[in-house]
């Protein structure tokens, strides 16, 4: 039995990755963005949440580093 699972979410200009522990319930989510922090409404979103039980770790990136990084998980998600 797997005890996570992972998700990626493509939303404008940010991207997630998402993995819940399910023993423990916990989820963390990497939320890499060419937006600043407090201008990402996907940010705000996450943040809103109980955060007792989520992690929430946020990176801003330039628009090279974006679209790097969203090719090369996409290309290693779907191995």
């Amino acid at each position: 039995m797997n005890d996570r699972y992972e998700r990626f979410n493509l939303v404008d200009d940010s991207f997630t990755l998402e993995m819940k522990d399910l023993k423990t319930n916990i989820t963390t989510k990497l939320i890499v963005s060419k937006l600043d922090k407090n201008k990402n409404p996907l940010y705000r979103l996450n943040m809103n949440k109980n955060t007792s039980k989520n992690i929430v770790i946020y990176q801003k990136v330039n628009a090279a580093t974006f679209y790097f990084l969203l090719n090369w998980i996409s290309l290693h998600l779907n191995d």
